[in-house]
C-alpha cells in the first residue's frame, strides 16, 4: 500500500459553506462490507466543497484510494510509461488529427514551423498551440495524468488523519495504443473546443458549474469517442473491480475518490460494472432540507 504522499501534505481545512450542490456519490456493498464511490472533477473544484454529509463518510473510512499514484515517484512512473506507448509508425501528427485542427494549431503555431510541429507528441501541440491562442485553459478534466487538486486533497486528507492512501490504477492508461489514442483524441477535442468558444462565447467553467450541480448530461458531454473510451472507461473499470473487490474485504469502508465521468458515462459505468459482478450499489442523494 502507498503511502509516500508526504509533498501532498497540506493543510486541509474544510469550508463552513459547501458549494457542491449534488455530489455524484454510490454505496458498494459485498457480503457484508460497504464501500463508497465518490465522483470527483480533476481540476478546479476543492475538497473544500463538499457538503458535510459527503464528509462525514470519508472521515469514517479507514482508507482513501485515488485512481492513480499521486506521490511523485508514482507520477514519474506514469510519464515514463506514457512516453514509451508513443507508436513507432511513420505518421506525423498532421495525419492524426482532422485538417481543420491541423490548419488551426499551425495558424497559432508562434515560432514553431509546420515541419516541427508534425514531429510533436499530441499533448506537446495543445501546449503550442494554447500558447498561440493565449488562452488559459485546462485540458478535458477526466484523462489528464496529473490528477488535479480534489484527489490530491483527498489523499492528503486521508495520510493527514491516519488513513490508507491507496490507488486503482496499473497499468492501463500507459498501456499499448490506449496512451497514444488518449493523447490524439485530447489534441483533436481541445482545439475543437477552444474553436467552439471563440465561435459560441461558451462559459470555460460550464464544466465546473456542472459538477456543482450534478448535471449528469453536462459532464458526459465531456466523453470521447467509443475507442478512446474502451480505454478510459471499460478496460480500466474491468482493472479497478479486481482492485476494489481485494480492498473491501481487508479496509471496509473505502472511499475510492475516480473521475466523476467514470460514475456517470452512458456505456461501462463503474457502477454498472460492479452491479454485474454482484455487488449491491445504490446512488446517494443529498439529504432533504426541513
Amino acid at each position: 500500500m502507498r503511502t509516500d504522499f508526504l509533498p501532498l501534505l497540506l493543510v486541509v481545512g474544510l469550508s463552513a459553506c459547501s458549494t457542491i450542490e449534488q455530489p455524484i456519490m454510490y454505496e458498494i456493498e459485498r457480503d457484508g462490507n460497504t464501500s463508497y464511490l465518490l465522483g470527483t472533477l480533476h481540476g478546479g473544484v476543492s475538497m473544500k466543497e463538499f457538503p458535510p454529509w459527503v464528509m462525514e463518510k470519508v472521515d469514517r473510512s479507514n482508507a482513501i484510494f485515488t485512481e492513480i499514484d499521486l506521490s511523485p515517484a508514482g507520477r514519474e512512473r506514469y510519464k515514463k510509461a506514457f512516453d514509451a506507448s508513443l507508436p513507432s509508425d511513420s505518421k506525423t501528427l498532421d495525419q492524426r488529427v482532422s485538417p481543420e485542427v491541423w490548419n488551426e494549431i499551425v495558424y497559432y503555431r508562434g515560432k514553431w514551423t509546420p515541419e516541427k510541429l508534425k514531429t510533436l507528441r499530441p499533448l506537446t501541440a495543445l501546449q503550442v498551440y494554447l500558447r498561440g491562442r493565449a488562452e488559459v485553459w485546462a485540458l478535458p478534466n477526466f484523462t489528464r495524468m496529473d490528477a488535479g487538486d480534489m484527489d490530491a486533497e483527498l489523499a492528503a486528507y486521508g495520510l493527514k488523519n491516519g488513513k490508507i492512501a491507496g490507488f486503482l490504477e496499473k497499468d492501463v492508461l500507459t498501456r499499448g495504443p490506449c496512451a497514444y489514442v488518449i493523447e490524439t483524441e485530447l489534441l483533436e477535442k481541445g482545439v475543437r473546443e477552444i474553436m467552439s468558444q471563440g465561435k459560441n462565447k461558451s462559459n470555460p467553467d460550464d464544466m465546473k458549474k456542472a459538477y456543482r450541480r450534478g448535471d449528469v448530461t453536462k459532464l458526459n458531454q465531456s466523453v470521447f469517442s467509443t475507442v478512446t473510451n474502451d480505454c478510459i472507461f471499460r478496460a480500466r473499470h474491468e482493472n479497478w473491480i479486481f482492485e476494489i473487490e481485494q480492498r473491501l474485504r481487508a479496509l471496509s469502508p473505502i472511499v475510492f475518490a475516480v473521475g466523476v465521468t467514470h460514475l456517470t458515462v452512458d456505456k461501462d459505468s463503474l457502477p454498472s460494472m460492479l452491479e454485474t459482478q454482484g455487488f449491491k450499489v445504490r446512488k446517494l442523494e443529498a439529504p432533504t432540507k426541513l
